[in-house]
C-alpha cells in the first residue's frame, strides 16, 4: 500500500494525473477493507485511515492538474469536495494521534494549502487567502517552537509560502507578499537591515536580485532550446527532482523544481519581489536619512 501511494506521488510529479487516479481507485477498496478488518488493532487501523486521507488528497491534486473541476461544479467529484472529505477524516483521527507528530502537522498543512488552490479554481479568492494563511501559520508555529522542525518539513516551505505570496501579490498587498516570500527564501533579515539603512545589506539585496534575473534568463533559454530540440512525438514527461531545502544556487539553475515548485516560477517571483524590496528599502533609508539630516544643528 505504501508502495502504491509512492507511485501515485511520482506520477503526479510527472504530470500524469489519469494514471495516478487509476491507482487511487484500485487502492481505495483495499484500504477500506484493511481499515474495517483492523478490529482492535489500533495501529493497523490508524495506518489505513492515514493512507486513505493521503489518497484523497492526491485524488484532489490529480483533478487540479487536469483542471476538471470546471466540468464538475456542483457535483461530488471536485477537488474541494475531495479535500473536505479528507479533512473530515483527518479531524476524526486527530485525538488518536500524538499532537507533536510531524506527519499530522504535514497533513494539516497540505490540507490547508490544497484547499486554497481548490478555492482559487472555484473563484473564491478570499477563502483561498484564508487557507494559505492557515497553512503558513501552521508551518511557522512548528518552526518557531521546534528548531528541528525544518529538518522534518523542508519540502513544504517553498510551496506553502509561494501560494500565499503569489495571491498577496496579485491582490496588491506588496509589502506582505515580499515579507512572506523573503522569509521563505531566507532574505528577510537582510531586507530588514536594508530598511534600517544598512548599506551592505542593501548592496547584498541588489546582488541577489541581479543573480535572480540572470538565473531566470538562463533557465528560460535552456528550456526553449530543449523544446526546440525535442522529438515531437515523444511523450511529455516532466523531470522530477526530489526537493531539497539546502539547495545551492547551482542546484536551482540545474533543477526543474525548487522545493517542489517549478523553478521558473520561483525565480520569477524572486525577481519581482526582490525588485520591490530594494525599492522599498531605498525609500525607507532615504526618508530616515532626511529626518536625521534635518535634525542636525537643532
Amino acid at each position: 500500500n505504501y508502495t502504491v501511494i509512492s507511485r501515485v506521488f511520482a506520477l503526479l510529479q510527472c504530470r500524469r494525473p489519469s494514471t495516478a487516479q487509476e491507482l487511487i481507485r484500485n487502492l481505495t477498496p483495499t484500504l477500506m477493507t484493511l481499515k474495517n478488518s483492523a478490529n482492535n488493532d489500533s495501529v493497523k487501523r490508524q495506518s489505513a485511515e492515514l493512507l486513505l486521507i493521503v489518497a484523497q488528497l492526491y485524488n484532489a491534486d490529480a483533478y487540479l492538474l487536469q483542471e476538471r473541476s470546471l466540468n464538475y461544479t456542483g457535483g461530488k467529484d471536485t477537488p474541494l469536495n475531495f479535500i473536505h472529505r479528507a479533512n473530515k477524516s483527518l479531524s476524526a483521527i486527530v485525538p488518536q494521534v500524538d499532537a507533536s507528530s510531524s506527519l499530522l502537522l504535514e497533513l494539516q498543512i497540505l490540507m490547508a494549502n490544497n484547499e486554497g488552490v481548490a478555492l482559487i479554481v472555484e473563484g473564491d479568492s478570499v477563502g483561498a487567502l484564508g487557507s494559505f494563511r492557515k497553512a503558513t501559520q501552521l508551518l511557522k508555529s512548528r518552526l518557531s517552537n521546534d528548531r528541528k522542525g525544518m529538518q522534518h518539513l523542508p519540502w513544504l516551505l517553498i510551496p506553502t509560502y509561494f501560494n500565499l505570496s503569489l495571491i498577496l501579490l496579485r491582490d496588491g498587498h506588496l509589502e506582505e507578499s515580499a515579507r512572506s516570500w523573503l522569509l521563505a527564501r531566507k532574505y528577510l533579515h537582510c531586507w530588514e537591515k536594508a530598511i534600517r539603512g544598512n548599506s551592505e545589506a542593501l548592496k547584498k539585496l541588489r546582488d541577489i536580485h541581479t543573480v535572480a534575473i540572470n538565473r531566470h534568463v538562463i533557465l528560460m533559454a535552456k528550456r526553449r532550446m530543449e523544446r526546440e530540440s525535442a522529438v515531437w512525438d515523444q511523450e511529455n514527461i516532466m523531470e522530477w527532482v526530489p526537493p531539497s531545502f539546502e539547495s545551492t544556487d547551482a542546484n536551482e539553475e540545474q533543477s526543474s523544481l525548487v522545493g517542489g515548485v517549478d523553478a521558473a516560477q520561483v525565480i520569477a517571483l524572486d525577481v519581482i519581489l526582490l525588485r520591490y524590496a530594494i525599492s522599498f528599502a531605498e525609500k525607507k533609508a532615504a526618508a530616515s536619512f532626511r529626518r536625521s539630516a534635518g535634525s542636525i544643528g537643532y
